[in-house]
């Protein structure tokens, strides 16, 4: 035993030695610029969103945080990025909900949200509204439903593309109230919503931000939102799911680092946002874009992740949406 404790002795001592500059630089933690990846193109809503949002962890953290677009290929190609860096604290992800969809809905998206990512905050739930032309005389989601199901795809609803939410929205729809329409997709939510209000479709499933001008200019009616819930700022809109049961489709948004990441890092970033969400200032902006500031615990976020994994796998392979 004597000549085996000297041993034992030497490796504690060489474990712990290792482990040290972990936990200093964990302790440390922030000590430098912090990246965090949108993987969407600068001036949309999760740009603007993000953006507000570092100001004020900044401010916590006392380190700069560094917003980097990177889009394309619907959000895969900057997503990825962010699963191959290191697992330090130093590069993190902002995403939507199509950080679960995509897995689902691309051949090769290049990434496995469970496999490669941990959600870290929650940090807004959005609204959709089914919007229809003015000069239509679907006045109601009951409405639609009976005019979709007398003439099969004589609706057309448009999108923002291809496995975009607002398409996979009506696919669901779809399959929910047992009717079909004709997709027809643009390129991006602008130029669906013009076409919307010009009349070249029928109905849409828009961002209220996107398409408020319309509704104000009087060229486009609310239908309903595709909350689970009504929504404060629409009191008087009802929910698609009030006509079909179960229907929900929130956009939501939150940070992830890249799995393996050290758990008091990501406690810190967790805390640095829930902190920053606390902001009245910042709270306000966000009710501009649309959305609601929605600081949840890290265990919360993570089992709506993977709700929403589940729910959205389910529409892809129901629908046939598939992306080669």
């Amino acid at each position: 035993m004597t000549a085996i404790k000297p041993f034992i002795l030497c490796a504690v001592a060489c474990l712990a030695a290792s482990a040290a500059p972990v936990v200093q630089a964990q302790e440390s933690y922030p000590s430098k610029p912090i990246t965090i990846v949108v993987p969407q193109a600068p001036g949309g809503a999760s740009d603007v969103m993000l953006r507000l949002l570092a100001q004020q962890m900044s401010l916590t953290l006392k380190q700069p945080m560094v917003v980097e677009n990177k889009p394309g290929a619907g959000g895969n190609i900057g997503t990825v990025s962010v699963a191959r860096a290191r697992a330090d604290g130093y590069t993190l992800l902002f995403n939507q909900s199509s950080q679960v969809i995509n897995p689902a809905l691309y051949s090769k998206a290049g990434y496995d949200n469970a496999r490669d990512f941990m959600p870290i905050a929650s940090v807004a739930d959005g609204a959709f509204l089914l919007v229809t032309n003015t000069k239509s005389n679907v006045k109601s989601v009951a409405d639609l439903i009976a005019k979709a199901r007398q003439q099969p795809e004589a609706v057309r609803y448009g999108s923002a593309g291809n496995g975009t939410v607002n398409h996979l929205a009506g696919a669901m729809l779809e399959k929910a109230a047992h009717i079909q329409m004709l997709h027809v997709p643009y390129k991006g939510g602008a130029e669906s919503a013009m076409a919307l209000a010009a009349g070249d479709v029928d109905v849409s499933f828009q961002a209220p931000a996107s398409i408020q001008p319309f509704v104000e200019r009087g060229q486009v009616r609310i239908l309903a939102v595709t909350n689970a819930q009504r929504q404060p700022g629409l009191p008087s809109a009802p929910t698609v799911g009030e006509t079909v049961a179960g229907y929900d489709v929130t956009p939501w948004y939150g940070l992830f680092a890249p799995k393996g990441t050290p758990e008091p890092v990501a406690q810190a970033m967790h805390a640095a946002a829930n902190q920053a969400l606390e902001s009245k200032a910042l709270q306000d902006r966000l009710q501009t874009l649309g959305v609601t500031s929605t600081p949840r615990s890290r265990e919360d976020f993570a089992r709506m992740v993977s709700a929403e994994t589940l729910k959205w796998q389910r529409v892809v392979k129901e629908t046939g949406a598939k992306i080669d």
